[in-house]
């Protein structure tokens, strides 16, 4: 799991602010979501905009 933290952390930082750029983020988080890895909120910023906010997974496991 932290290899694919560290991935989506470059990805992020290194992506130009684009729709394009943002579902190909978006494809990727879904994807390790579907595979049991990765369950949190991604927020991706600029200053005082927000680029991207999407959130992921369960919010409760128990109930799912």
């Amino acid at each position: 799991m932290k290899t694919y933290l560290i991935l989506i952390l470059l990805l992020a930082s290194k992506i130009i602010y684009s729709q394009t750029e943002f579902k190909k983020i978006d494809t990727l988080l879904t994807q390790i979501t579907n595979q049991g890895v990765f369950n949190g909120i991604v927020l991706v910023g600029d200053d005082e905009n927000i680029l991207f906010s999407k959130s992921y997974g369960f919010a409760d496991f128990e109930k799912n």
